[in-house]
């Protein structure tokens, strides 16, 4: 509740209200006070109860509710009736109200109804059952258990507990006669009850026999807990209705007991009571009510119905059935006549039973009725032969063979075996007159026959005429078996000219005789040029066959050359050694390009070195399951397939760092696989722990620096720089960029120095000192101190290092003096001093001894020099004072004591006096330190000696401290435990540590100081394939000391610079590598291998395309190239054919230093030479000439025979023409013949140079052989031409006068496309680079034809128009225009100025270019570039000559198609843009 002032209330004022103001239920008072502004509550309220309040209580099984029938005042309380909340109730409750809330006190109890229920259940009965009336909480009643069920007999007590309803149940089960238990015996399943009700735990007896008839002894019957239980002695026995099956030989069977039998009984029976066919007795067993047969000798008999099949074979196999010819028993036989079976046969068989079954024994043979037939061969003729009467096995029956045949003579001999006949023949066939014999005699096919009969083995001799009137000598017939055989001694002779083919290498050659060749006489041929030797041919009977022959293939000698070409790569091959045909020599392509696989096999074929089989492909990339691939700084192994060459595949650049995106390639480059990342792009997410982070540099090592949580892009986090090598301070920025780059400046961090005095051990000669250094020592400084300065007499400089803040000592250059022979030394025993000497050098803690009496008379024993680091003490604790002068004398505080304690070697004295005999304790720790324990030593005339000792080195505790061992870099303390002196604490393998260092630190307790010794060493550096990205591609190398110029693997300190190609051959420029502590450290500066731009050969002879020794692609001339100086990976240019040749432009590409592309096919473009002439002729009848055909022949074999040419090759037209002649008048104008001819020739070259040097001489040739003809002699040939064509063709021929009167000679070549060049301009060409003539005096040639032959050509040949000629064609063109006396020199004149005005306007050229180059690429005609009227040239037939100038070869493609597009392809005015 809340409560507030009724009005305003001054301050400390206080007023009393009613609680129930507030709230209805609650009563009394309560006083507000106002206090500084604030109210405060004095309460008095309390809580009423209202109707509603609830409280819940539980009854037994009941849960019930009660609530206050009227408000209740707080701390009042009310008693009800519990049958008011429940009827099942009784008694009381008190409801109470306590501050607001109503509680329970309850004496309530609950009865149970008559609804209730209780089940139990005895043995197999389950009941159930109600009060019969209701019964109150704790009340109690009987009930008899046979009225809740028959089958129970006692009583069952009710009782009511709160309301819940129990049962005590004292019931038993009895068991009725409706109950069944069940009963096995032997085949019986049975069932029983008993014969009245049996009370639990009752039993009586029942026999089997009541149960079933077939049972024996007596059964128990029992009654447990209501459940009925059969207990059993039955035995079953076996009826005669029981079946026992067996079987016997053919028979399955059953038998049954001739009585009853009693379990376990024996019953004979006999066999033939179960059937008729059987014999033996039967022994029958009864057993637990099964029968069964015991024993049985019951076999069954062989009746007459049974059968059994055999076989009589011979040469007629008979297939039989036998049986019984009566009955036979079991075990007995029976013998028939085989004759029973079938008549054929001879003697007997034996019929046996078994259990039944017959078995048959034959001796039956069949015999040969005559109805037997045996075939047999007499020569040529086939016989069958028959018995003339049946013969028994094994007879025989001799006969004539004239009854088989009337041409056999002599007998043979039948037999019979088994049925079948043999033959043994003495019959021979004889020659009757109608026998032939037909044979051959060279070319003629004869057949021989006896004059008369022939008997077998007789021969006559006949005349070759009498066969054929060709042949000539005897013959002879032999008889031999009814056959007729020929013995000739004919002959014919061989024609001439016969072609043979002779089998020769595995092919048919034919080869052709010369003269023809007597009977049995031969031919010396040569073999076919394919081969070497001859062949000889023979005659045989007019027949030319192969004797024999020495042929043998051609082989390959050595030295044969043949051109190999591999991908850019290009190599001759001399053939080592002899080659026989059809052999072959093995190449690895490898022989001319190393990235190749395969072989390349050359074979000899007559001669002739070829490539019989190339199999050269580049190899592939196998399958690796771990291949390194570098995406920004992560590179992560990759599982990749096998890539055949040039083959490639595709990742996504975020499988191997998920910075990135994008794809990378995979391509197999000839066997190596190359990762292209290029295209993997890094995305801003700021920079991550799993970036690619920065290298910072503190001291000698470098520490990759990345966030610990991501950073966004322009902000900065920062390190201690501690936390990155431990023994640093300072604290370092790192500033997150853009892509995750990082900057940080490590210069912030500096090694701890070590300061002036601070502390640290070191061990000298197993004695552990502590010194301080002299100085402050900066990190990775040290500062050497003097070995004397750590203890006396020591020799040599220790190292103090600073490593971290921390000092280690390095004692290894202590040394600790020997003693020198001769050092003396001062001993004294009891008052007594001698100076003894040592007789030789002692090292550091050996001795030397000598006797004690020498020093002092009254002394024995033996006393020691020892030499401790170059002084030498003297040892008298083993001297013993004898003497009565000495035995009471003191020992001074200066005196010495020796003490070896661990190894350690000291002479120190204890202190203090003591007298003779005295004794005293000292501290081992103060003799030796690091040891525990006293010392007893006693003081004996003068002399110190130990006479107990309980020291012992000090051993180790866990507090002891550790001491640090530092690993290139990385330290690690060596901690302590508890140990004794000498024992090991711990081994560590330097490798944890450092990963990069192999050997062992063992710390040992070292009288109680942890020592740690190490045997520490850097790893080599392995062999490692590593990926590195050059130029965006990815390479994989070998890093092995040993291809590197060192050792493998890599010592550490390994350090070299080479250049990049040791790494692989398709990279330049160099690398550093070094080997620290197993890392390699590799710092590359390479660059992918560039492709050098090819050469040129001198030769148009040479190969097309090899390699020199430095490497570089060498080409044939034919082949031009735009590649530039050289070109990096991937980049392309063109290889086109050059001047002169034709075929397709082809495209190389760089791969890593080597071009790969084909070459252009070129082809050698024609060239001829034409020879143009005319001539006129003075003839008495010039129409008639003109037109007559024999005229026009005529003068074209003139032509031909005056050049020296084919007359096909001549071309000749005949026209009329005017010609001035002088006559008596004066001169006048006269009808004419003119002969306009063309001459034309082809020239064979190899090369364009070859062929305008042959050009040249034939055209010259042809021109002086024309030349040199006097008109005379022309005109006459010409009249004698005529009169012979005539005659051939059968014409008769017009008689004409003839007289030559000019003549014109004009040799040209002729190029493809139709240029020529004047057969003069070509020497002159062969000496000069820069001009081509495209044009002649008599022919013109066109725009449109060059751009013709430019087409035909290819866009490379093009350039053979005009390279650079400018100058003499102007020249020339203006020679021809002027048509004067200085036209000529003043047109060259003029055409050298224009060119060199060109040559300085090279602004306006450059311009002009790129304009070509456009209009070349634009797919549409481009306009005029303001063009000008071309420079022509006009001859008298009006015909323009067109000089155009060649930009070069990458321009002149461009130029013809700007050319195409103006001019159209036509002949019409041309107009120019470059001149």
């Amino acid at each position: 509740v809340t409560a507030s002032p009724d009005a305003h209330m001054a301050n400390g004022s206080s007023v009393q209200k009613q609680c129930s103001a507030l709230n209805s239920t609650l009563e009394g008072s309560f006083t507000l006070r106002c206090q500084a502004g604030s109210v405060t509550v004095e309460s008095f309220c309390e809580a009423s109860c209202l109707t509603s309040a609830q409280a819940s209580f539980t009854v037994g099984a009941y849960s019930v509710t009660a609530s206050p029938d009227a408000h209740m005042a707080n701390g009042s309380s009310v008693q009800k009736q519990c049958s008011a909340l429940n009827s099942t109730l009784e008694g009381s409750f008190t409801l109470r109200c306590q501050a607001g809330s109503v509680t329970v006190e309850s004496f309530c109890e609950a009865s149970c109804l008559t609804s209730a229920q209780a089940s139990f259940t005895v043995g197999a009965h389950s009941v159930s059952t109600s009060p019969d009336a209701r019964m109150a909480n704790g009340a109690s009643a009987q009930k008899q258990c046979s009225v809740l069920n028959n089958a129970l007999s006692g009583s069952v007590t009710l009782r009511c507990v709160q309301g819940d309803f129990r049962l005590e149940p004292a019931c038993t089960a009895s068991c009725l006669t409706s109950h069944t238990a069940a009963l096995v015996v032997g085949p019986y399943t049975l069932s029983v009850s008993p014969d009245s009700t049996m009370v639990t735990g009752s039993s009586a007896q029942k026999q089997c026999s009541a149960v079933n008839a077939g049972l024996e002894g007596s059964l128990t019957l029992l009654c447990e807990s209501g459940e009925f239980k059969v207990k059993s002695a039955c035995v079953a026995s076996c009826l005669t209705t029981f079946q026992a099956p067996f079987t016997t030989g053919i028979y399955n069977l059953v038998a049954s007991p001739d009585s009853r039998m009693a379990h376990g009984s024996l019953q004979l029976k006999q066999c033939a009571t179960v059937n008729a066919d059987l014999s033996g007795i039967l022994t029958l067993r009864c057993e637990a009510g099964y029968l069964s047969i015991q024993s049985s000798s019951c076999e069954p008999s062989c009746l007459p119905s049974s059968q059994i099949s055999l076989t009589v074979g011979g040469h007629n196999v008979y297939s039989l059935v036998a049986s019984p010819a009566s009955v036979i028993a079991h075990g007995a036989s029976q013998q028939q006549q085989c004759a029973t079976l079938n008549s054929v046969l001879d003697g007997t068989f034996t019929l046996s039973c078994t259990s039944g079954s017959l078995g048959v024994v034959s001796a039956c043979v069949p015999s040969c009725p005559s109805s037997t037939q045996a075939p047999f061969t007499v020569g040529i003729y086939n016989v069958i032969a028959s018995p003339a009467s049946r013969m028994a096995h094994g007879t025989s029956q001799q006969q004539q063979c004239a009854t088989l045949n009337s041409i056999l003579d002599g007998i043979f001999t039948l037999s019979c075996t088994s049925g079948s006949l043999g033959v043994v023949s003495a019959c021979v066939p004889s020659c009757p007159r109608s026998a032939q014999a037909p044979f051959t005699v060279g070319v003629y096919n004869v057949l021989a026959s006896p004059a008369s009969r022939m008997a077998h083995g007789t021969s006559v001799q006949m005349q070759c005429s009498a066969l054929n009137s060709q042949l000539s000598g005897t013959y002879e017939l032999h008889c031999e078996q009814g056959s007729l055989r020929v013995a000739s001694a004919c002959g014919a002779v061989c024609p001439s000219n016969v072609q043979v083919s002779v089998a020769v290498g595995g092919s048919q050659w034919p080869v052709v005789t010369g003269a023809p060749i007597a009977h049995s006489s031969t031919q010396l041929l040569a073999c076919p040029s394919e081969f070497t030797g001859s062949i000889t041919m023979q005659c045989i009977n007019g027949v030319t066959s192969l004797q024999s022959h020495s042929c043998v293939p051609r082989s390959c000698g050595a030295g044969i050359s043949v051109n190999l070409v591999i991908g850019s790569s290009s190599k001759t091959y001399n053939s080592p050694a002899l080659i026989a045909h059809g052999g072959t020599s093995n190449l690895p392509c490898t022989y001319v390009e190393q990235s190749y696989l395969g072989s390349i096999v050359l074979g000899c074929n007559y001669g002739v070195l070829s490539i019989s089989s190339f199999q050269c492909a580049g190899a592939p990339c196998l399958a690796n399951p771990s291949f390194n691939i570098q995406v920004g700084w992560v590179t992560l192994p990759v599982a990749t397939p096998l890539l055949e060459n040039s083959a490639s595949q595709t990742l996504a650049c975020s499988s191997i760092n998920s910075q990135f995106s994008g794809e990378m390639y995979l391509r197999c480059n000839d066997g190596n696989l190359l990762a292209d990342t290029s295209s993997c792009v890094q995305m801003e997410v700021g920079c991550l722990p799993t970036g690619q982070g920065i290298s910072v540099r503190l001291g000698d090592s470098t520490y990759l620096l990345q966030p610990s949580s991501p950073v966004a892009a322009g902000n900065s986090w920062q390190v201690s720089c501690g936390s990155i090598r431990p023994g640093w301070e300072g604290t370092l920025t790192a500033f997150c960029g853009s892509l995750g780059s990082i900057t940080a400046d490590d210069s912030v961090c500096v090694p701890v120095s070590c300061s002036a005095g601070q502390p640290a051990q070191i061990t000298v000669f197993g004695v552990m000192y502590t010194v301080s250094s002299p100085e402050e020592i900066a990190d990775g400084r040290g500062v050497w101190m003097s070995c004397q300065d750590i203890a006396g007499d020591y020799g040599g400089n220790a190292l103090l290092e600073c490593n971290g803040g921390r000092i280690d000592a390095d004692a290894s250059r202590c040394t600790a003096s020997s003693c020198a022979a001769n050092t003396a030394s001062s001993v004294t025993l009891h008052e007594t001093t001698k100076v003894l000497s040592l007789s030789a050098e002692l090292l550091t803690g050996a001795s030397q001894e000598f006797s004690c009496a020498d020093v002092n008379p009254d002394y024995t024993g033996t006393g020691h020099l020892r030499c401790v680091i170059s002084t030498v003490t003297p040892d008298t604790s083993a001297c013993t004072c004898q003497g009565q002068s000495c035995s009471n004398n003191p020992c001074s505080a200066s005196l010495q004591l020796s003490v070896e304690l661990s190894g350690i070697q000291v002479s120190k004295s204890i202190g203090q006096e003591l007298p003779s005999s005295g004794t005293t304790s000292v501290s081992c720790d103060s003799m030796v330190a690091g040891h525990d324990g006293q010392m007893e030593v006693e003081c004996t005339g003068s002399v110190l000696r130990i006479v107990s000792s309980t020291c012992r080195p000090r051993g180790c505790t866990s507090a002891t401290p550790g001491t640090t061992v530092v690993v290139g870099g990385s330290s690690i303390v060596m901690a302590s435990r508890d140990s004794q002196h000498g024992e090991r604490l711990s081994v560590t393998d330097c490798s944890y540590v450092h990963s990069g260092y192999s050997g062992l630190i063992e710390a040992r307790c070292e009288r109680g100081s942890v020592v740690a010794d190490t045997t520490c060493l850097g790893l080599p550096c392995e062999n490692e394939i590593r990926q590195i990205s050059v130029e965006g591609l990815n390479f994989q190398i070998e890093l092995d000391g040993s291809q590197l110029g060192g050792q493998s693997p890599a010592a550490s300190g390994f350090d070299v610079n080479l250049g990049c190609e040791a790494l692989s051959r398709n990279l330049e420029g160099t690398f550093k590598l070094t080997c620290l502590a197993g890392n390699f450290n590799f710092q590359p500066s390479c660059i992918v291998r560039r492709c050098p731009a090819p050469g040129r050969a001198s030769s148009s002879q040479s190969s097309l395309s090899a390699v020199d020794a430095s490497g570089q692609l060498i080409l044939n001339p034919r082949f031009e190239h735009s590649c530039g100086a050289s070109l990096a990976t991937d980049q392309t240019c063109r290889i086109f054919c050059a001047e002169g040749w034709r075929g397709a432009i082809q495209t190389w590409r760089c791969n890593m230093g080597f071009f790969t592309g084909p070459l252009p096919t070129c082809t050698l473009l024609p060239v001829k030479v034409e020879v143009k002439g005319s001539h006129k002729l003075e003839v008495s009848n010039p129409t008639a000439f003109v037109k007559d055909p024999l005229a026009k022949r005529g003068v074209e074999r003139q032509i031909a025979r005056t050049s020296g040419v084919e007359e096909s090759d001549v071309n000749a037209t005949l026209s009329l023409a005017e010609s001035s002649t002088l006559a008596s008048g004066g001169r006048r104008l006269a009808t004419a013949v003119k002969v306009d001819y063309v001459i034309v020739q082809r020239v064979q070259a190899e090369s364009p140079e070859e062929a305008q040097g042959l050009a040249a001489g034939l055209g010259s040739q042809i021109s002086t052989s024309l030349g040199q003809a006097s008109d005379d002699d022309m005109a006459a040939e010409i009249t004698q031409a005529i009169a012979e064509v005539a005659r051939e063709t059968n014409v008769v021929a017009s008689v004409y006068e003839v007289k030559v009167l000019e003549r014109v000679v004009q040799p040209l070549a002729i190029f493809a496309g139709g240029r020529s060049m004047p057969i003069e301009n070509i020497t002159a060409l062969e000496n000069s680079d820069d001009f081509n003539v495209t044009t002649t005096s008599t022919t013109t040639t066109s725009l449109a034809a060059l751009q013709n032959e430019s087409s035909s050509n290819h866009d490379t040949s093009e350039d053979e128009e005009n390279q650079s000629n400018l100058p003499l064609i102007l020249g020339f063109v203006a020679g021809i225009s002027v048509m004067a006396c200085f036209g000529f020199i003043l047109g060259v004149y003029c055409g050298r100025r224009a060119v060199r005005r060109e040559r300085g306007a090279e602004d306006e050229e450059t311009w002009n270019k790129k304009a070509l180059r456009e209009a070349a690429e634009s797919p549409v005609p481009l306009p005029p570039l303001e063009p000008q009227e071309a420079s022509t040239g006009t001859r008298e037939t009006g015909e323009q000559v067109v000089v155009q100038n060649i930009l070069g070869q990458e321009d002149s493609q461009a130029s013809n198609a700007l050319n195409r597009q103006n001019t159209g392809g036509s002949e019409g005015s041309v107009k120019r843009f470059l001149i």
